[in-house]
């Protein structure tokens, strides 16, 4: 069972401090994903980006926009 959204954002926060072999028990935990220290700052800016994006096409800035993100 995967944590509510709150506890998985705190979690992948708390990556950040961990070393080699805690990152690597959490991602076996998880199909596919990959987990580095700096892998909750890169989601940050990619939500961050995604969002100032729907800021600009809400407020008519842009038409419409298109973002690769993963």
């Amino acid at each position: 069972m995967y944590p509510d959204r709150k506890e998985y954002v705190d979690l992948m926060r708390s990556t950040q401090h961990m070393d080699e072999d805690q990152s690597k028990t959490l991602a076996d935990t998880y199909d596919s994903v990959y987990i580095h220290p700096e892998s909750y700052t890169c989601a940050s800016l990619a939500v961050g980006s995604v969002l100032q994006l729907v800021d600009k096409v809400m407020t008519s800035e842009l038409q419409n926009g298109f973002s690769v993100a993963r």
